[in-house]
């Protein structure tokens, strides 16, 4: 993501990049969403872009083979949760990530001093990031 503005931003990734996967015949994949637990907000989750500058951020991912010749991803949603796209056959596909973010300021819990940290001055609003192309082979 680039910052376009002349003031610094933090975008905000904590639970705030929906993935979405477009199969071979142009539909949708339907993902679900799934938790054991829920985190807190670490100042970790929370990246500045300087004004004309820009950031990368991917959620962490895992493709797991299953039987019968099928996928399962699983996306990480950044607040313990994870999305979750099942029973995938091997083709080409398109990955997307929305970024919708909604606050324009939060309070991020720092590990290395056990306290929370206020930010001010989060972008606020939504992001279609470009389609890439995922190949699923077997």
């Amino acid at each position: 993501m680039t910052n376009k503005s002349n003031t610094n931003f933090y975008f905000n990734f904590y639970n705030t990049l929906i993935p979405q996967l477009i199969a071979p015949n142009w539909q949708i994949v339907q993902e679900y969403y799934t938790s054991n637990f829920l985190k807190s907000i670490l100042v970790s989750d929370l990246l500045l872009a300087l004004p004309g500058k820009s950031i990368t951020f991917f959620p962490h991912a895992k493709l797991l083979w299953k039987k019968n010749d099928q996928f399962k991803l699983k996306i990480a949603a950044g607040d313990g949760g994870s999305w979750i796209f099942d029973n995938l056959k091997a083709g080409r596909y398109l990955l997307r990530l929305i970024y919708s973010n909604k606050d324009t300021e939060t309070t991020a819990y720092d590990l290395i001093t056990k306290k929370g940290i206020s930010f001010k001055k989060l972008w606020k609003g939504m992001v279609l990031v470009p389609l890439i192309e995922l190949r699923l082979e077997i």
